[in-house]
């Protein structure tokens, strides 16, 4: 756990207000940021490799999400298998995934350090969306909820539209709350928006990389559009982000360094 040198302090605040501003900023450095790294990819129906970000992360502080890939024989657990074989479990030796309702897919959290499932956070609207506490030794804890609603196509836009409206908002109660994934929306959809309107802060964006594509990968088309996201509340603050490709998977992966206090 190295302590982070980035900080908190987007708000505007009105002018009559800097002198208890500059007292809350004084408090605020006083206060360790910790370490976190989620990076989400999709893996669905696509084999695990090793050449994916955990390798090439060196398997930092942190929590990755993954959507398990479809097959091993139509059990839920092959996907997993196969992440285990490619030495996925050596890295982030820590996982709560929950199975689509098709079987072999749904999603994951990974991470270096113990995990906790949450339930009864929001209701999830699309695929499934399981919400875990990380414990981060020395840290405070970091709740990281998996963003997966369904693709918006014609037919199903009010779902997709749906499945974002009910994620949970930024709070600045309870542990400091990442949402991270394939939201299936860029930064130019509304709905989006007013998911970030409730406190919330892109990391790509935060650093200069909101329009870094993710999708679509290996594909006669190269990557047009920023649909994977990781999202942090007031608590937390991106000071770097970077996209990798990887062989196999229709997205690239995001990967952001975080600070995190309590």
């Amino acid at each position: 756990m190295r302590p982070g040198r980035g900080r908190l302090g987007t708000a505007r605040r009105p002018l009559l207000a800097r002198p208890a501003a500059a007292a809350r900023e004084h408090q605020d450095r006083q206060r360790p940021d910790h370490h976190l790294t989620p990076h989400p990819q999709s893996l669905d129906r696509h084999p695990a490799s090793r050449d994916g970000p955990g390798r090439r992360d060196g398997g930092k502080d942190g929590a990755g999400r993954a959507r398990r890939p479809g097959g091993g024989g139509g059990r839920a657990g092959g996907g997993r298998v196969r992440l285990a074989a490619a030495g996925l479990a050596e890295l982030l030796p820590h996982h709560i995934g929950r199975a689509d309702f098709r079987g072999p897919e749904g999603s994951g959290v990974y991470a270096r350090h113990p995990l906790r499932e949450r339930t009864g956070l929001f209701r999830p609207v699309g695929h499934h969306m399981p919400v875990a506490e990380v414990v981060l030794p020395g840290g405070p804890a970091v709740e990281v909820v998996v963003v997966h609603p369904v693709a918006p196509v014609p037919r199903t836009v009010p779902r997709w539209e749906a499945g974002i409206a009910a994620l949970p908002p930024a709070s600045g109660a309870g542990p400091p709350r990442v949402l991270a994934g394939d939201f299936n929306a860029t930064l130019d959809h509304a709905v989006f928006r007013r998911l970030l309107d409730t406190g919330y802060t892109d990391a790509a964006a935060s650093t200069g990389q909101g329009l870094t594509p993710t999708w679509p990968y290996g594909r006669a088309l190269p990557p047009l559009v920023a649909i994977d996201h990781v999202l942090t509340d007031a608590r937390g603050t991106a000071v770097g982000v970077r996209v990798f490709d990887v062989p196999g998977s229709d997205h690239r992966a995001l990967f952001a360094d975080l600070r995190v206090r309590p």
